[in-house]
């Protein structure tokens, strides 16, 4: 049901004018199909999109597209919820940088409350701001909603019963009132579960009734035995259900190979391969499907994959280069032979890791000579870098909240796009040479299109890879 069909671009000559803006008309036409179904302008079928999740205190998105040399379609960012005075800024200052910089906001909504104590005032509070920043900024959202959630290191993990509850109960008012927002699904990969020895666990313990609440016990033991183990399946009891949901992701962070956290080892060729067929890590075959065949191809649905990979400055082995290039060209291919694989948001950031018990780096720009090459590889990659959003048009955006202008950058991107003519603007945006128009009439009807189509234009195309 996300699927679009599109046929290559080519100029389209004076005969093929009149359908081409009797097309750009209706893209103007209000559509009758809600945000529940889904953003209807989806990279196409072997592309994804393609952002990361910031340090958003030390960095920000001007400067991380920079080092990296090249734009990028998402942009993450965790924020608490219910929304409080500071998580309100954060939702603000991700939906504004989101859409300078032409990219979709994931917004990690990371209860501040527990599962129970959530209510439909708070979402309708949330969706109320996103309603509002989309009018002001131009943004849409993607609504992870406590990610992570069969994991142990949170404080909304193994859950299963109030967490299904609590996002249904945000997905019902986001599908009734939210102008342009989705839910998104997205536990963390299975190896490990339960993860009873991880460390910072909220829980340990092998058996049902010592890991959970008694409401939760029997959705836990997936496979009858009594106990929560390696056994158990670690997705189904905290899916929501096809109706809640509008996209499927996984966290998939590569912390080394066989386990070994903090070892600088290269990728082998199969090893992202062999976690998306949900083998990488497990200590027997599961005999269940992979996540992405049970909830993304199985129920046509769009999927978001969360990763990195980790770099031990104090460790031997591989290169930074080498890690990261090996990885990244491995997450590439995935896009390539998964078309459900729409997505892909990865974490840039340094940070103490309790598993490595050190410092380490999971980003792709940590030196310029690094951004630059992983670029070139985004870049002829099958990665659509955006515009996944486009600002309103001056005259249709809202007087700004706090009563001050547009920024600076927005004022010389509009006075950048008002410098160019007509024509111009035209024959980018519809396709159309300007030589193409044969006759003075066709000319004309070209002017006549062009508000149209500029209000209709669609976010640019990454070629395929290589």
């Amino acid at each position: 049901m996300h699927d679009v069909t599109r046929t290559g671009h080519r100029p389209l000559g004076a005969s093929g004018l009149a359908a081409g803006l009797l097309a750009a008309s209706l893209a103007l036409v209000p559509s009758t199909a809600h945000a529940a179904d889904g953003p209807t302008d989806l990279p196409e079928a072997g592309t994804a999109w393609f952002g990361a999740e910031l340090d958003w205190d030390g960095d920000s998105p001007s400067r991380y597209t920079d080092r990296l040399g090249t734009d990028v379609s998402l942009l993450a960012r965790p924020v608490a919820y219910p929304l409080t005075e500071g998580s309100r800024a954060a939702l603000g200052d991700l939906a504004r940088t989101s859409a300078e910089q032409g990219a979709m906001s994931v917004v990690d909504l990371q209860p501040a409350a527990a599962l129970d104590d959530l209510d439909t005032e708070d979402a309708e509070e949330l969706v109320e701001e996103l309603d509002e920043l989309g009018a002001e900024h131009g943004s849409r959202f993607l609504l992870r909603f406590a990610p992570e959630m069969n994991g142990t290191w949170t404080p909304w993990g193994q859950q299963p019963t109030a967490y299904v509850a609590a996002f249904r109960q945000l997905a019902d008012v986001v599908h009734d009132e939210a102008d342009a927002a989705w839910t998104v699904w997205a536990p963390a990969y299975g190896a490990g579960y339960p993860f009873g020895g991880a460390i910072n666990g909220v829980r340990r313990g092998s058996t049902v009734t010592s890991a959970a609440t008694a409401r939760d016990a029997e959705r836990l033991d997936s496979n009858g035995d009594g106990e929560l183990g390696t056994g158990d399946d670690p997705y189904g009891p905290y899916y929501p259900g096809d109706a809640a949901v509008d996209w499927v992701g996984l966290s998939m962070l590569r912390y080394g190979v066989d386990q070994r956290f903090g070892a600088n080892l290269e990728p082998t060729a199969d090893e992202l391969q062999s976690r998306l067929d949900e083998e990488f890590g497990y200590a027997s075959p599961t005999g269940r499907r992979s996540f992405y065949a049970r909830f993304a191809d199985g129920r046509d649905q769009p999927m978001m994959l969360s990763t990195g990979a980790l770099f031990n400055p104090a460790g031997t082995g591989a290169s930074e280069r080498d890690v990261k290039r090996a990885w990244l060209q491995r997450v590439a291919n995935a896009v390539r032979f998964r078309p459900r694989l729409r997505a892909v948001v990865w974490l840039e950031d340094a940070r103490y890791e309790p598993e490595v018990g050190g410092q380490v780096r999971w980003g792709l720009t940590p030196t310029r000579e690094l951004a630059a090459a992983n670029g070139r590889i985004l870049e002829r990659g099958p990665f659509d870098l955006g515009p996944a959003v486009t600002p309103p048009e001056d005259d249709d955006r809202p007087a700004a909240r706090d009563g001050s202008g547009a920024d600076d950058a927005s004022e010389d991107a509009a006075d950048d796009e008002a410098g160019r003519s007509l024509l111009e603007r035209a024959e980018e945006t519809t396709g159309v040479p300007v030589e193409g128009a044969a006759s003075l009439l066709g000319a004309v009807a070209l002017l006549l299109g062009v508000g149209l189509a500029l209000r209709a234009r669609r976010r640019r195309m990454r070629p395929p890879w290589l």
